[in-house]
């Protein structure tokens, strides 16, 4: 009786011996993918944030290389005088708040890499128009009228 105890003691006991080992091969692999898991998360969260952070810098790349192009051809047209006209293609960006030419100043307000930012050139004469203020690509009229310059998507006589 006692040795039939005993067998059955160490059976169990290489049985138990058999699950731990199993176990603690889960554990490790859950420990493993646990690690694997925030590194992944982290490396996620990084580049949204340098994601974000570029593409904030592109749109006011857009934003003032449109700002400087009818400015310049603003300039233009009101050192040829009254009368003088010329058409502009630009490339609005992305998150356009509002896109406004009035007093001596062009001004666009966007959303650029999380914020508000407002991108404008100030002139030495007056301007004033309606400037598109959705993101796409448009051609504007750019018109010296008397005192001022004039920007408009359509022809004005």
């Amino acid at each position: 009786m006692k040795k039939t105890t005993k067998i059955k003691d160490f059976c169990r006991l290489r049985i138990f011996s058999k699950n731990s080992k199993k176990s603690q091969a889960a554990m490790e692999m859950i420990i493993i993918l646990a690690v694997g898991l925030i590194i992944l998360g982290s490396v996620l969260v990084v580049n949204n944030k340098i994601m974000t952070g570029t593409s904030g810098r592109i749109e006011s790349t857009k934003a003032r290389t449109a700002v400087d192009t009818l400015s310049d051809s603003a300039e233009l047209v009101y050192q040829q005088g009254v009368g003088s006209r010329t058409r502009v293609f630009v490339a609005l960006p992305d998150e356009i708040q509002s896109f406004n030419a009035s007093g001596q100043t062009l001004n666009m307000q966007l959303y650029a890499g999380g914020s508000l930012k407002d991108v404008y050139r100030s002139l030495d004469f007056n301007v004033s128009g309606t400037l598109p203020s959705e993101e796409g690509n448009y051609w504007i009229y750019v018109e010296a009228k008397q005192g001022y310059v004039d920007f408009s998507e359509n022809i004005t006589s």
